[in-house]
């Protein structure tokens, strides 16, 4: 038994090792400290020309463009099965982007990484156990086989997956922390900058290079 504890947290440790490599230290800047930032490197802190409600989308948008490059914000969910029953809805469980890692944990907690596939590659053997997950093009399901054809115990499924970001709204815009890692506050910056020089209608691409570059060498400081 002390093997198996063992040899459980050492699966997790290389688990949590590739899916939170990055600090998730969260960022203490609000909304508004990314605007003012924004507008004060624009010498445009004076004037009306950038509206709060176009500026804070500009915000959302990044901070959603960033966890799609990064990855940056993971979290798990675990869902119990059912006997022979393939697809599990996910869809009022969490919010994601994308679902990185499914594992089977059997009614005995023995945990085993599924493989993941796409339904033309399915394959079924000798397994009495979920071998492959795959998720649906709607992004609402999470389908396993083969299926568990009998439950004794408690069977489940841990999802592992990137969090969709929630917009902050204009009566949190000097409220709520943006919820990227703190490593990204300038990465952040970049982006909103380059968003309002578009709308200046001035070139933005030498900003949209800074913003681009900022995110490889953060993902180089994560390896």
């Amino acid at each position: 038994m002390k093997k198996f504890f063992l040899s459980l947290l050492l699966f997790l440790s290389l688990i949590s090792f590739n899916l939170y490599a990055d600090s998730q230290q969260t960022s203490s800047l609000t909304a508004q400290n990314v605007i003012n930032r924004v507008q004060y490197n624009l010498n445009a802190s004076s004037d009306s020309f950038y509206t709060t409600a176009e500026m804070l989308d500009w915000v959302n948008q990044g901070i959603l463009d960033i966890v799609v490059r990064s990855k940056c914000l993971q979290s798990s969910f675990e869902k119990d099965l059912a006997a022979d029953t393939y697809e599990y809805d996910v869809s009022s469980d969490f919010d994601y982007i994308e679902i990185t890692n499914v594992i089977y944990k059997d009614t005995n907690d023995v945990w085993i990484g599924l493989v993941k596939t796409t339904p033309e590659n399915l394959s079924l053997g000798m397994e009495n156990f979920p071998k492959f997950w795959y998720d649906n093009n709607a992004g609402s399901k999470v389908i396993i086989f083969p299926t568990v054809t009998s439950i004794t115990g408690s069977p489940s499924i841990l999802i592992f997956y990137t969090v969709k970001p929630t917009p902050i709204t204009v009566g949190n815009i000097n409220v709520t922390s943006i919820s990227l890692p703190s490593k990204y506050d300038q990465s952040l910056i970049y982006y909103v900058t380059c968003k309002a020089l578009e709308r200046d209608r001035r070139n933005s691409s030498e900003m949209y290079n800074k913003y681009l570059e900022s995110l490889m060498l953060k993902k180089e400081e994560s390896k």
